[in-house]
C-alpha cells in the first residue's frame, strides 16, 4: 500500500470515529483532507455528505451523497443515505425509491430496512413501516432499538398487547434503553395498566429525564390516579425541557383550567392564540380562559370563529350563552 492510499484510510478512519464522537467539524475536516487525496472517493464522499445532513446543509450534503452514489451505484448504505435526505428535503417519493433499491440490493441489511421503516411511517403508512422493521428485525435480532420501532408500530395498530411483548424484549437486550420504558409506559397507560405504567414511564425518566413521552405520559398517568399536583408538574417539567411544545402547553393550560388556576392559564393560552389561533381547541380553551378569568365579553368574541364551523366545540360554547 503506496503512502496516499495509507494516509487516506487513516483520515477516513479518524473522521468516522470523530464522527461517531458528535465532534462533527473535526470529522469533515478530516473527510474533507480524505478528498483532496482522491476526489473520487465514494466513501469520503458519502461520510462527509451525511455530515452536512446532520448539519442541515441539504445542498451540499447532497451533492456529495449523489457523487458517492455515482461512484458506488451498488452500494445499498450509499443509496440508503442518499435516499434520506432527498426524503427529507422534499422528493419523498425519489427517497423511498432509492431506499427500496438500496433494500433489494441488500436484503440483509438492517440499516437500510430501520431507515424504510423510519420513512414509511413518516409517510403515514403503519403498515409498511412494520414490514419494514419486521426486516430489519431479521437481520438484527440484538437490536433493542430496532425492536422498539417494530413495537412502536405495532402499538400505532393499537396491538398493545403483542406490542408490549416486544418491548419487553426489547428491554431484555438493554435494559438502560429509555425510550423502550417509555414507550412500553405509553403502551400501558393506553391499557389503564396506570400503576405498571408509572414505575415504566419513571424508570425512562431515571434513565432520561428529558424523554418528552415519558414526561407527557407521566403526566397523563398522574391525572388518571387522580395525583393532579405530580401532573402539574410533569407538564411545568416538560415545557422547562420543550418550551414550544404547543400540545404539551394546552395540557398543561387545560388541567390548570380545572384546577381554577385561570391566570396561569389564561398566560398559556396567550401564548398559543397568538400562534396557532386556526386550531378549534385553542380557540375554545383561549375563550374559555378568558371567561374564567372573568372577561365573558372578550371570550364569545374569540369563540364566535367556531359559531359558524362544525366544530365539536360549538356546542359546548352554546352552553355559556345562557350564562
Amino acid at each position: 500500500m503506496d503512502e496516499h492510499n495509507s494516509r487516506l484510510i487513516e483520515l477516513i478512519a479518524q473522521g468516522a470515529q470523530l464522527h461517531l464522537q458528535g465532534k462533527l467539524s473535526k470529522a469533515a475536516d478530516c473527510y474533507r483532507q480524505a478528498l483532496e487525496i482522491d476526489a473520487d472517493n465514494a466513501t469520503s464522499h458519502n461520510n462527509l455528505g451525511f455530515l452536512l445532513a446532520q448539519q442541515r446543509h441539504w445542498k451540499e450534503a447532497l451533492q456529495h451523497l449523489q457523487l458517492a452514489v455515482e461512484l458506488a451505484p451498488k452500494n445499498a448504505n450509499f443509496l440508503g443515505n442518499l435516499g434520506q435526505v432527498l426524503a427529507m428535503t422534499g422528493s419523498v417519493q425519489d427517497g423511498l425509491d432509492l431506499l427500496l433499491k438500496a433494500a433489494n440490493l441488500d436484503p440483509g441489511n438492517a440499516q437500510v430496512w430501520d431507515n424504510l421503516g423510519r420513512l414509511r411511517l413518516n409517510m403515514g403508512d403503519i403498515v409498511g413501516a412494520e414490514n419494514a422493521w419486521r426486516q430489519a428485525y431479521r437481520n438484527a435480532q440484538y437490536d433493542a432499538r430496532v425492536i422498539t420501532s417494530l413495537a412502536g408500530a405495532i402499538a400505532m395498530q393499537n396491538r398493545h398487547p403483542e406490542a408490549i411483548d416486544w418491548y419487553r424484549q426489547a428491554l431484555e437486550i438493554n435494559p438502560g434503553y429509555a425510550d423502550a420504558w417509555a414507550q412500553l409506559g405509553v403502551s400501558l397507560f393506553l391499557r389503564q395498566d396506570y400503576g405498571s405504567a408509572r414505575e415504566c414511564l419513571q424508570k425512562a425518566l431515571s434513565l432520561d429525564a428529558a424523554n418528552y413521552s415519558a414526561l407527557r405520559h407521566l403526566g397523563y398517568v398522574h391525572m388518571s390516579l387522580g395525583d393532579i399536583p405530580a401532573a402539574l408538574d410533569c407538564f411545568k417539567t416538560l415545557l422547562n425541557f420543550y418550551p414550544d411544545a404547543g400540545s404539551a402547553r394546552l395540557d398543561l393550560a387545560v388541567l390548570l383550567l380545572a384546577q381554577d388556576q385561570n391566570p396561569a392559564a389564561l398566560e398559556h393560552m396567550q401564548f398559543l392564540y397568538r400562534n396557532d389561533s386556526h386550531n378549534d381547541r385553542v380557540v375554545f380553551y383561549y375563550g374559555l380562559s378568558l371567561y374564567q378569568t372573568g372577561d365573558k365579553p372578550r371570550a364569545f368574541e374569540v369563540w364566535r370563529a367556531l359559531e359558524q364551523s362544525d366544530s365539536p366545540y360549538r356546542l359546548k360554547i352554546a352552553e355559556f350563552a345562557g350564562d
